[in-house]
């Protein structure tokens, strides 16, 4: 369960957090439907909207990854938020439903109050080694670690970007499809 993941990570990562007066707030929007009580395995499938078939370690990293990003570039005594997202909750006017569309998927963001990353930069902080040259945070990174993140993320049949605002901070938003959607996928588009 990815909500299991996310919640292990950020009890990890809550004493670096705390060393800063940081606190780590989880936001999980649940699904809202009138299921009948005689549910298909689809619906009870569907009904688990954070269950996914992943590699929980890798997953855990991609988490921590995130986590200590947000950690490093918050300024202190303010609050990151990590929100989970099922598809059935996604606003109709977010751009992951034009990507997923049909698919099922839940939205994950890691939301960190502190300085925008510039939208030159928002490109290459994915590549390896590469970093935002306006970087601020407690300790400089090698610019290794969102690129493996996306490797992470994609490899999973999901995506992941960033988006930054004067006044707000930077949010990393990833989405992850059901696994047996990418499987199903992968093995139409072979087939042609």
């Amino acid at each position: 369960d990815l909500r299991d993941i996310v919640t292990a990570e950020l009890t990890r990562c809550r004493q670096a957090a705390a060393e800063h007066g940081i606190t780590l707030t989880l936001l999980v929007t649940e699904e809202t439907s009138d299921r009948r009580s005689s549910a298909s395995a689809a619906d009870v499938q569907s009904s688990r909207p954070f269950f996914f078939e992943v590699d929980a370690l890798k997953m855990s990293q991609v988490m921590r990854n995130l986590l200590n990003n947000a950690i490093n570039h918050t300024p202190e005594n303010r609050e990151i938020f990590i929100r989970l997202v099922p598809k059935s909750q996604v606003p109709l006017s977010s751009p992951v439903t034009a990507l997923q569309t049909g698919q099922d998927f839940c939205l994950v963001e890691v939301i960190n109050p502190g300085e925008p990353i510039p939208e030159e930069d928002r490109k290459i902080i994915w590549e390896r080694y590469q970093r935002s040259q306006h970087q601020n945070g407690r300790r400089l990174g090698t610019g290794i670690g969102l690129s493996i993140v996306k490797k992470i993320i994609e490899d999973h049949g999901g995506r992941i970007w960033a988006t930054s605002k004067e006044g707000i901070g930077t949010e990393m938003h990833f989405v992850l499809r059901k696994y047996q959607e990418v499987i199903q996928n992968e093995q139409q588009n072979s087939d042609h």
